[in-house]
């Protein structure tokens, strides 16, 4: 929680279960946002594009931008071989 009372309390993000691929993501954000910072870019867009503009990209958007890439070659890849066959 942020705030020094209850009327300007700000809840964050709660890390209770699972794996901790957490650590990573709250070490980016305490090397690149002050507090307010953080909730200004997090209100104005959402919590995930506000870090991820600073760079920040976790497992699974990496895992899905790599996917996108691969079919996006093998794609390529036979559209050249349909135009050679011409």
């Amino acid at each position: 929680m942020y705030g020094h009372n209850l009327n300007d309390q700000v809840f964050i993000a709660r890390f209770k279960y699972g794996a901790k691929p957490y650590r990573k993501w709250i070490n980016f954000l305490c090397k690149n946002f002050t507090v307010a910072e953080y909730l200004e870019a997090a209100e104005a867009t959402s919590p995930r594009e506000a870090i991820e503009e600073k760079g920040y990209y976790d497992e699974t958007t990496v895992r899905c931008m790599k996917g996108r890439l691969q079919a996006k070659d093998h794609l390529i890849a036979e559209l050249k071989k349909a135009l050679e066959a011409k």
